[in-house]
């Protein structure tokens, strides 16, 4: 039964310290109104450019025209 013990309790810290070390880089997501100007992320978007090395990561601020949801 000790050693269950001991086991368990080395589980849940090594649980404890991982979750640290992964909240530490962790934020909330910005909270975004109409008309707020952001800088549009390509990493999903298809150019013409023929290498996505030398491409731009950011293509241009764009106006924010609707608010799909907000995560309170």
């Amino acid at each position: 039964m000790v050693v269950m013990k001991k086991a368990h309790h080395v589980l849940t810290r090594a649980a404890d310290n991982l979750a640290c070390f992964y909240n530490a880089h962790c934020r909330e997501a910005p909270m975004y109104a109409v008309g707020d100007k952001v800088w549009l992320n390509r990493q999903n978007i298809m150019t013409t450019h023929p290498m996505k090395k030398l491409d731009n990561k950011w293509l241009s601020l764009y106006a924010v025209d609707k608010v799909i949801s907000q995560k309170l």
